[in-house]
């Protein structure tokens, strides 16, 4: 959507057709942060408020998030948002299940608690086909973006308002002493005899009597035996269904598609919408056996089903596919000439899917709402589904240290020479590698590094990371001749990588370079705003410009004005709480835009009266807020 991409990245982002790897990665990354901690309070939520009511303060949470979304005029707001939002989601990912686990008879849990993944299949499917409707028929409004993302508001206002017509669970009205209110529950929501539902009322008051017995009320229980095991099971649970790769697949099915022969977009997300569709139907399944087959042999099955149809779609693309290095991009790319070859890869991605769909996918959550007692089935629900949201947070920094190894290999097959012991003024310096040599071949490694300033960014970003290390600590990468070093060269012999490794290593290098490629760019500017002013080029002056189109501190000024601040602007970081950035009486030149973090303005004798955000700026000059 063009229009999202001006909005929220500016004619960079829309001559690169996508966000910068920073903002699309914190666009997704503030949504899982706020599920993880929303999933962390819904437990105290849960336990004090009801689950009812938790239920409805969690969506009105998320309603208000949405709500911003679609309001959004600026990165700021929408990453706040996104962050509300998530909120939202996570707490409400661990309230329904657990709401839905303890109003229905036991002989139906499995099959109820699943309609909540099902739901969740139809709403990818739905979201899907909105967005591309609202993209193909609303192009170049901001209505293609800003309609789908306040369409969110409609499921939580249903939910939110809902929910009040539903009882309260019978047995946290029981683990509150609202013993005669649970008994009327029990007899509204159960269809049995009278007897049946006097035998249900008497095994939940001598389960919680029990368990009051025990004492068992706060989250460190939870580390301790008996509840310990079950605690590792349902973290076990939550952590392997997001470590099945299922968001991959679905987040990646049009590419995924495209290189198993539907070279046409349309006919790519056509196949992608499909893929939603079995992810909805397969769901089913779960829903009416699942009880009888029991959690173990579902749980069980899926994995074997998922595992072979990965095996099989890798075994086709071996024998079937052909390597080769894009020219535009630089990434390896699979070309499969073979139809059927390539309908078998699209029918297993299927089936890979379907094996999700009936099995992990709904059956998590179930396990997880079932196996800690009453008294703690909340926190132990909610810590669970935290260890599920946690799984899911982006894995930048792994990936970037892969990146760093990928690099180093290739450099000891391709050029050794380059890795080795340097003397510089009469000291010995282990394993370097020279600054201006890096730059020089890293630009011949791939058509998708074309200037020496692109191939700095690269490096910079591994340097950023702890990948590589400047041998006396400076804070950016240079062209020039300076010594640097891959972590962990300085104490071990240089090993030359085997046969094997470097031509792994070598068919990884295309999309080792295309990752640094993306994230190279936030790492050049954050480069460029520690430089000293003098030793701004022209093309650094161009790019602070583009990142203060998107500061609200500055939104009010001209663009002639912007670009001035640029050739002046200096950054500081200041990682330590207490640091004194400016002082009421300083003389009339301290002014500062808080990029990331918060800064508190305190008054003598009345504490904090005011908090600086991301975006604000403050100090004698201050142009927005009546800072002293």
């Amino acid at each position: 959507m063009p229009g999202f991409l001006q909005q929220f990245g500016g004619k960079a982002s829309v001559s690169r057709g996508l966000l910068s790897s920073g903002v699309s990665g914190s666009v997704v990354g503030l949504l899982v942060v706020g599920c993880f901690f929303g999933a962390l309070m819904a437990g105290q939520a849960g336990d004090r408020l009801s689950r009812k009511y938790s239920i409805v303060l969690f969506s009105v949470i998320f309603s208000i998030g949405a709500a911003i979304q679609a309001g959004s005029f600026n990165l700021i707001m929408l990453l706040a948002s996104r962050f509300i939002s998530g909120v939202g989601v996570g707490a409400l990912s661990m309230l329904v299940p657990v709401y839905q686990s303890e109003i229905a008879p036991k002989e139906i849990r499995g099959r109820l608690v699943s309609l909540q993944q099902w739901a969740i299949t139809i709403g990818i499917a739905v979201s899907f086909w909105i967005n591309y409707g609202t993209d193909i028929h609303l192009s170049g409004s901001s209505a293609s973006w800003r309609i789908p993302l306040a369409l969110q508001i409609v499921p939580a206002f249903i939910l939110g308002i809902g929910i009040l017509f539903f009882p309260f669970s019978p047995r946290w009205l029981m683990a509150h002493n609202r013993e005669d209110k649970a008994m009327e529950v029990l007899t509204k929501i159960r269809s049995a005899s009278v007897s049946s539902i006097l035998i249900e009322y008497n095994e939940m008051k001598n389960e919680i009597a029990l368990e009051r017995e025990q004492s068992v009320q706060s989250y460190s229980q939870l580390f301790r035996a008996p509840l310990r095991r079950r605690l590792l099971l349902g973290l076990g649970i939550q952590l392997l269904q997001q470590l099945t790769g299922i968001n991959s697949i679905m987040y990646y099915a049009p590419e995924i598609f495209k290189q198993a022969g539907l070279a046409n977009r349309q006919a790519s997300l056509l196949a992608t919408g499909i893929n939603g569709c079995v992810n909805i139907l397969a769901t089913i399944p779960a829903i009416l056996f699942i009880d009888k087959l029991g959690r173990r042999l579902v749980l069980i099955s899926g994995a074997i089903l998922m595992a072979l149809s990965m095996l099989t779609i890798g075994t086709v693309m071996g024998i079937y596919g052909h390597k080769f290095v894009n020219e535009t991009t630089g990434a390896v790319e699979v070309l499969i000439p073979n139809k059927t070859a390539s309908y078998a890869i699209i029918i297993l991605v299927y089936v890979f899917v379907a094996g999700f769909a009936f099995s992990w996918g709904p059956t998590a959550w179930i396990y997880c709402s079932e196996i800690f007692p009453l008294n703690m089935r909340a926190k132990g629900t909610s810590l669970t589904t935290a260890a599920n949201w946690a799984a899911n947070c982006a894995n930048t920094s792994i990936r970037i240290q892969h990146a760093a190894y990928v690099l180093r290999t290739c450099i000891l097959s391709k050029a050794p020479q380059m890795i080795r012991d340097r003397k510089y003024h009469l000291k010995i310096h282990r394993s370097c590698l020279v600054g201006s040599e890096m730059v020089d071949w890293l630009i011949h490694q791939s058509p998708i590094v074309h200037s020496r300033s692109q191939a700095v960014d690269m490096w910079q970003a591994l340097l950023e990371e702890g990948a590589i290390a400047h041998v006396s600590q400076e804070h950016y990468f240079k062209d020039k001749y300076l010594f640097y070093r891959f972590s962990g060269d300085e104490d071990e012999t240089l090993i030359r990588p085997g046969n094997v490794e470097q031509n792994e290593c070598e068919q990884q290098l295309a999309d080792v370079i295309l990752t640094l490629a993306q994230v190279g760019p936030d790492a050049m500017l954050r480069m460029i705003l520690r430089k000293p002013r003098h030793e701004r080029t022209i093309d650094d002056l161009e790019i602070i410009y583009d990142e203060l189109l998107h500061v609200k501190a500055l939104s009010h000024l001209s663009s002639l004005v912007k670009r001035e601040l640029s050739g002046v602007l200096i950054f500081e970081a200041h990682p330590f709480k207490g640091k004194v950035l400016f002082t009421q009486g300083d003389e009339g030149k301290s002014w500062y835009i808080i990029l990331k973090g918060s800064v508190q303005c305190i008054v003598y004798g009345k504490g904090i009266v005011e908090t600086f955000h991301e975006g604000d700026d403050f100090g004698k000059l201050s142009l927005v807020n009546n800072s002293p």
